[in-house]
């Protein structure tokens, strides 16, 4: 599962069953403005289990004017040696 932390609130993505490389495409984040991507959001990527969620790896994923003039952006982390990576696809609204 990934979560998202934007403004103070958390949205996250489906759990996924029984896989090995989990993919995952959602429109689940609200809109936010080009000063928030700026400034930063939280991603956390988790494991969920039965008895205990583990956590992956999480951080601060701040944005570049670069990428959101190109509305594109890629980033990743690792921990314990599981790389994880969210592609991000921003769209301009009016």
């Amino acid at each position: 599962m990934v979560c998202a932390t934007v403004r103070g609130a958390q949205y996250c993505t489906d759990v996924q069953a029984d896989t090995i490389a989990p993919r995952w495409v959602t429109r689940d984040l609200p809109p936010v403005s080009a000063a928030t991507l700026l400034a930063g959001i939280r991603m956390d990527y988790y494991d969920v289990d039965t008895s205990v969620n583990d956590t992956i790896c999480g951080g601060q994923i701040v944005f570049t004017e670069a990428e959101l003039a190109a509305g594109t952006a890629t980033r990743g982390c690792s921990c314990g040696g599981v790389r994880t990576t969210s592609a991000w696809t921003m769209y301009l609204l009016p």
